[in-house]
């Protein structure tokens, strides 16, 4: 993964932009930018910021797995 796309996903997360990183980022590249410890805080925030959005909960799921 390159360095332009590793910077953008962690720039999303820190700006907490969780449309963004689902609708331009897939599993994949979310869990291969971030190390373990950046994944469980983005699942945690994912799944519980806005716990009635479906969508963030599933992403959620599958980036922690």
């Amino acid at each position: 993964m390159g360095n332009y796309k590793m910077n953008k996903i962690k720039e999303l997360i820190s700006q907490k932009n969780w449309s963004s990183l689902i609708s331009n980022y897939s599993v994949k590249d979310v869990s291969t930018a971030l190390n373990f410890s950046e994944v469980m805080h983005v699942v945690k925030h994912l799944f519980y910021d806005d716990i009635q959005d479906d969508e963030k909960q599933q992403y959620a799921f599958k980036v922690g797995f």
